[in-house]
């Protein structure tokens, strides 16, 4: 179940407005209508940033590699010849990340419920860059989405190369920064 702001009015056009929990947006809609509500505007509610150890430890981030990993295999099987949701279906209980994981169990209930797959990996800008969006619809409108995807793929190793030689070339001046503060405090002090 998912938390949803809506905002409704009444036989008197009275606006009101909260939360409910409910399935989707279909099932919000059909409570509020019991209520004598007609809603005006509903969406899905953000999360608060609480506390929860998963957020600790990062468990439900996707990594570079496992997007790459994840792009590389959904172009292979797209370009094999496999349905889309069979494809998602296989990589979502094939993947090892409990991130993306429960992001492809969301998209493949909106790829199922007649959404394109451009417009169910746009729910989530965390893990699906725009670029990465806008090519996968541009390779579903042209039929062309295996090559998409490839390319993708690519263009994504290449940006995770670069992230990594930029990490690796900052880390020694960080740790010479380091060493010199540590090294002014302890003259300073003694």
């Amino acid at each position: 179940m998912a938390q949803f702001q809506y905002i409704a009015s009444s036989d008197k056009n009275k606006t009101t407005s909260g939360t409910i929990e409910a399935q989707d947006e279909a099932a919000v809609i059909a409570a509020l209508a019991k209520q004598n509500l007609r809603p005006l505007s509903v969406k899905l509610a953000k999360k608060s940033g609480g506390f929860s150890i998963s957020k600790l430890l990062g468990n439900n981030k996707v990594k570079s590699d496992d997007l790459v990993i994840f792009t590389r295999q959904l172009a292979a099987m797209v370009g094999a010849g496999v349905p889309l949701l069979r494809s998602l279906s296989s990589l979502e209980t094939h993947t090892e990340s409990a991130g993306l994981k429960n992001v492809l169990v969301n998209v493949i209930r909106d790829v199922e419920g007649g959404s394109t797959l451009g417009d169910a990996l746009d729910k989530y800008p965390q893990v699906f860059s725009d670029v990465y969006v806008n090519m996968v619809r541009a390779g579903e409108t042209a039929g062309i989405l295996d090559e998409i995807l490839k390319r993708l793929a690519l263009q994504q190793e290449k940006s995770a190369s670069i992230r990594k030689k930029v990490k690796s070339a900052m880390s020694y001046p960080i740790v010479l920064m380091v060493i010199t503060v540590i090294a002014f405090f302890g003259l300073m002090l003694f």
